[in-house]
């Protein structure tokens, strides 16, 4: 990547992620709606997308794809394409030759089984979405703009359920609150806009914690086949995991209480004793 779109030296992983979907996307899958794509295929161009993407965050080899993609509010090249081949599709519809109408009435009826048919392939990804068939289509063509605010909707609704219904499954991903994620958003553990570059190396760390891929002495330990001790090299008085970095270290309590006043603010101010009443 060129100076600048990476890490803790140079831009905001956002602001870069802007650039990269800006720029890179559109060049990467050009053209290739109308192609027909093996599962191989499409790996190839995911595992070049999750790498820019980790690349873009710090974030290490091994962090699920499914966090790659929800903390940085990117989604699959798989949906990009999907997008790319409904538009065409309302072009197609939407064009006044009648030889281009002929040649889509034939594909439609006669040739409808063949997987490598850019029309079989559409009817797939309709279905896969929820939208009319291309018969419902003809009968009823959608303009240009309802179109495409009902396939951004539908297909960033689909792979956002599909993507956190993965999280829910990892283990890793114990202390990533999807609740706080938004298709098409960057989590907010990145809004360090104009701030000092500190910052940002702080939101990696915390990208880490989140994701389950900032090591710690009790991940050595697994990881060594118990050859390192567990123990936090800090305080030496406790395994060195998660839960111990973040709320029991004693060495951490003087960073950690700047954080938990503001918390306890919060409570106080959203929890009033009626509505703890009204839980009882």
């Amino acid at each position: 990547m060129g100076s600048g779109v990476h890490g803790t030296n140079g831009l905001d992983p956002p602001t870069s992620y802007n650039i990269y979907k800006t720029y890179v996307v559109p060049r990467l899958i050009y053209g290739l709606e109308v192609l027909p794509m093996t599962k191989a295929n499409i790996e190839q161009l995911e595992k070049f997308h999750r790498k820019n993407l980790r690349h873009i965050q710090s974030l290490p080899e091994r962090t699920s794809n499914a966090a790659v993609l929800l903390l940085i509010g990117a989604l699959p090249i798989e949906a990009e394409i999907h997008k790319r081949c409904l538009s065409l599709l309302l072009s197609l519809l939407n064009c006044r030759n009648d030889k281009i109408h002929q040649i889509l009435y034939r594909q439609v009826t006669t040739n409808f089984d063949n997987n490598k048919s850019f029309f079989t392939r559409i009817m797939d990804i309709l279905e896969m979405y929820g939208l009319p068939s291309i018969t419902q289509l003809q009968k009823n063509t959608p303009k240009k703009e309802h179109w495409k605010n009902t396939i951004k909707i539908k297909v960033d609704k689909f792979w956002n359920e599909k993507t956190l219904a993965d999280v829910e499954n990892k283990s890793c991903l114990t202390f990533l609150n999807t609740s706080n994620l938004e298709p098409n958003k960057p989590h907010h553990v990145w809004n360090v806009k104009q701030l000092p570059r500190f910052e940002l190396r702080k939101a990696i760390i915390k990208a880490r914690v989140m994701t389950g891929t900032y090591i710690l002495q009790a991940d050595k330990y697994k990881f060594t086949h118990y050859n390192v001790e567990a123990t936090c090299q800090l305080c030496c008085s406790g395994n060195e995991d998660v839960i111990h970095f973040l709320t029991t270290c004693p060495i951490l309590s003087t960073t950690r209480e700047k954080y938990f006043s503001e918390i306890r603010e919060i409570i106080t101010y959203e929890i009033t004793a009626e509505k703890v009443e009204q839980c009882l």
